[in-house]
């Protein structure tokens, strides 16, 4: 574990997860993954909510990566789009920005979704910050949140009952030989 109890990715986008749950033997967690597995515990169906059509493909795939797409009730890119420096502003004048998910959030609940993601990580603070909480009687993810409470879970469990990431069919182990030879490859670890 190199020190530590768990690596959480707190994006969407995911890099790498696969291969490192293959290297490291301590909890890896996604906030993707989190949101999308407490949203199951929530309601039948769930919608993401992202800031253009050009995230949909791959929050798409991811989705489908996860074995979870018949639980989701329709990917939305917000309307009007929001873009990266939109974002960088709602934090000091939040109001466009929460009114296009707001918006965006009553058309995916109106089609059928009982939980909404913020599937952008600056949204969702945006949004967390904000105090949005629910639409239309659906909970709106605080996806940070979760993602950091699943990880104490998963540390929790390996600690108490020694619950670790499957080996069977996938995150096979990096043979022990190509993990020593990573300083070779990519420098030595930081001290």
């Amino acid at each position: 574990g190199q020190g530590f109890d768990a690596v959480t990715f707190v994006t969407f986008a995911e890099p790498l997860l696969e291969q490192a749950r293959s290297v490291l033997d301590i909890p890896v967690v996604s906030m993707l993954e989190s949101s999308l597995l407490t949203a199951c515990s929530l309601a039948r169906r769930m919608a993401l909510i992202t800031l253009g059509d050009e995230n949909v493909m791959r929050l798409r795939e991811q989705v489908e990566r996860h074995c979870l797409h018949d639980r989701i009730a329709g990917f939305y890119p917000l309307v009007p789009a929001v873009t990266e420096f939109d974002l960088a502003r709602a934090f000091t004048r939040p109001d466009p920005v929460i009114d296009a998910f707001l918006s965006t959030a009553r058309r995916a609940v109106a089609a059928g979704a009982g939980v909404v993601i913020p599937a952008e990580g600056v949204l969702n603070e945006v949004l967390a910050a904000a105090g949005v909480k629910a639409v239309e009687g659906a909970p709106v993810m605080d996806c940070v949140a979760v993602a950091l409470a699943q990880t104490e879970m998963m540390v929790a469990l390996r600690r108490r009952v020694g619950m670790a990431v499957g080996r069977r069919w996938d995150n096979a182990r990096v043979p022990e030989a190509l993990k020593r030879s990573f300083p070779d490859i990519f420098g030595p670890e930081p001290e």
